[in-house]
């Protein structure tokens, strides 16, 4: 072979393999061409299909919003047609037939909300006497607060008509309310809302129940809301676990300044907190007189920044501070001074911003002194047996027989349902952030500031304060502490001589109305009767009234002989006449001639 022939082949065969190379690279561009359009057209077809989805899914939101509109104004148009029928049954009506009318009604999770107005002549205050036939024919709790327009000329009830069986309220999970410092969150209400009490309005809290009853679930409402929302700079909390270890669980908080369980200790600190107080009204002073405010919530607002702290004094179990026939003389002495203690905080501590929480189990007329009810602005009372102890808290029966975990509060101004929501397994996580292990109590920073402090505290202990009473105290000493809590016990039983004088006043003066309206009845119903018989003895004389006699003459002018004739050609017109002849008194009948 020949040079070129060779160099031909080699030629041909470099050719060959650049077209197979092209031929590759063409089809690999293919391939990714054929990728890239497969790719395109998959997200093209996603997004179509996405669109397609999102139209549907608008649809189907449209579609359930109009059926829930059509459904709720159908139950809407129910409650306002049993609403007429009701107020029909009970003649709630004024004199141009109009009553009570519902408005602004919206359809919630726990039933309706609603506002009622009131016509000419009827009274929003009415509502109450129909409340029982409300909850009968809606099957539900109602219930309504007074409000007033801007211009105060129309009033209207904002009312919830609640079906219990929507809202199960002991089951709801416990969340704390993220409350202010002055704030206090003791449940829900009935329709699942939070109830939020401020305490510079309602200052001081009574805490009533038998045990098993939910006391403990409110109080843990109250405290991990505290513990979670507000600061050590914000709020402090005295604990004092007379009974039981409830409120162990919380000593080691850092807005926690004290947690005790003796008697002796709990004395000393109370001690503590009316110094404090001493200090605050000194404090508050300046700008009392300066016209400026005369609170705590008046003073925090003009100095931000330095804001006072509001203290918390937590009882739990109250009756084992109350004197028992067991207690020796120095127990009784130092419950009667604790008692004595509570009573300043609640006549004085409110403005300052020290406030008490007191738990009571069996608030009775011996075991309950009259200031822890009377200074209470906020009382809490769940079910009792008996209706003596729930009298006693509310003024009314209202919280006997409550099963457990629904309790009645009042503010002073009006009663309200609570429930104590799921807490089971929730506090520890709100709690735990704000745990110090190594967390000092007022103990521990009195003991640092000398031997003065601790000279104190061992002398109010050997005072006779507790069992531990020393041989070396002076008779001087004991006579001095023996004389003061003379007076105390005096002032006490003068206090409730007083009361109960108001209380006898406050009776004498009920039976007093009550005398005057029995009266009113009587008048009325002397009245009535009167006016009845006098209607009686009118229907009498309309219906017997004297009937004239009136006889009746012959206005013809024929005399007898001539109507005889007429009668005689009138009988033989007639053919088959036979005259009709009266029986004999024997039976047989005369036969005429």
């Amino acid at each position: 072979m020949t040079s070129f022939s060779v160099n031909y082949i080699k030629n041909d065969k470099a050719t060959q393999n650049n077209i197979i190379l092209k031929k590759d690279i063409v089809i690999k561009k293919e391939k990714i061409n054929i990728t890239d359009i497969k790719t395109k057209n998959n997200n093209a077809i996603a997004k179509i299909v996405k669109q397609a989805n999102d139209k549907n899914k608008t649809k189907r939101l449209k579609i359930e919003e109009k059926e829930k509109k059509h459904k709720e104004q159908k139950e809407i148009n129910e409650l306002q047609i049993k609403w007429q029928y009701l107020m029909g049954q009970t003649d709630t009506f004024n004199k141009f037939k109009k009553s009570f009318g519902l408005n602004n009604i919206e359809c919630t999770d726990y039933g309706f909300s609603l506002r009622i107005y009131a016509p000419t002549a009827l009274y929003i205050d009415e509502l109450e006497k129909l409340k029982p036939y409300i909850e009968t024919e809606f099957a539900c709790e109602f219930m309504y607060k007074l409000r007033y327009t801007e211009t105060n000329e129309n009033a209207y009830a904002e009312a919830k008509i609640v079906h219990p069986n929507k809202v199960k309220c002991n089951s709801i999970p416990f969340v704390p309310y993220d409350v202010k410092p002055y704030e206090v969150y003791v449940g829900v209400n009935v329709a699942g809302e939070s109830i939020i009490k401020n305490v510079n309005i309602y200052s001081h809290i009574l805490l009533a129940g038998q045990t098993r009853r939910g006391k403990n679930g409110c109080l843990d409402h109250i405290l991990t809301s505290w513990i979670h929302s507000c600061t050590e700079k914000e709020i402090q909390l005295y604990l004092f676990q007379c009974a039981k270890k409830d409120l162990k669980k919380y000593q080691n908080c850092k807005q926690v300044c004290g947690y005790t369980e003796d008697l002796t200790e709990m004395f000393f600190m109370l001690e503590h907190i009316l110094d404090d107080m001493k200090n605050r009204s000194n404090i508050l002073e300046p700008m009392l007189l300066s016209w400026k405010g005369d609170n705590i919530f008046d003073y925090n607002k003009a100095h931000k920044g330095h804001e006072l702290p509001y203290c918390y004094v937590i009882i739990d179990e109250f009756l084992a501070l109350m004197p028992e026939e067991s207690d020796n003389k120095e127990m009784k002495q130092l419950k009667l001074s604790i008692q004595s203690q509570l009573r300043a905080i609640g006549q004085h501590g409110g403005a300052v911003g020290v406030n008490y929480l007191v738990s009571h189990q069996k608030p009775e007329k011996l075991l309950c002194p009259t200031f822890l009810k009377n200074m209470s602005n906020i009382r809490i009372c769940f079910g009792f047996s008996d209706s003596v102890c729930s009298r006693i808290v509310l003024g009314n029966d209202m919280a006997m027989g409550l099963p457990p975990r629904k309790a009645i509060i009042y503010d002073g101004e009006e009663f309200e349902i609570i429930y104590t929501t799921d807490l089971q397994g929730r506090m520890e996580r709100y709690i735990k952030p704000n745990v110090l292990l190594s967390h000092k109590t007022i103990f521990d920073d009195l003991k640092k500031i000398g031997e003065k402090t601790q000279a104190s505290f061992n002398d109010n202990k050997n005072k006779g304060i507790g069992d531990e009473l020393t041989k070396d105290t002076n008779k001087k000493d004991k006579e001095k502490f023996k004389e003061q809590q003379e007076k105390l016990k005096l002032k006490q039983l003068q206090e409730d001589l007083l009361e109960q004088k108001k209380e006898l006043a406050e009776k004498e003066k009920e039976m007093a109305i009550r005398d005057k309206e029995f009266e009113k009845e009587k008048k009325e119903q002397a009245k009535k009767i009167i006016k009845f018989n006098s209607q009686r003895k009118t229907q009498q004389a309309d219906t017997f009234k004297k009937v004239e006699i009136v006889k009746e003459t012959d206005k013809t002018g024929l005399s007898e002989e001539e109507i005889n004739s007429i009668v005689e050609t009138n009988k033989q017109k007639n053919k088959g006449w036979v005259d009709w002849v009266p029986p004999t008194p024997n039976g047989k009948e005369k036969t005429k001639k």
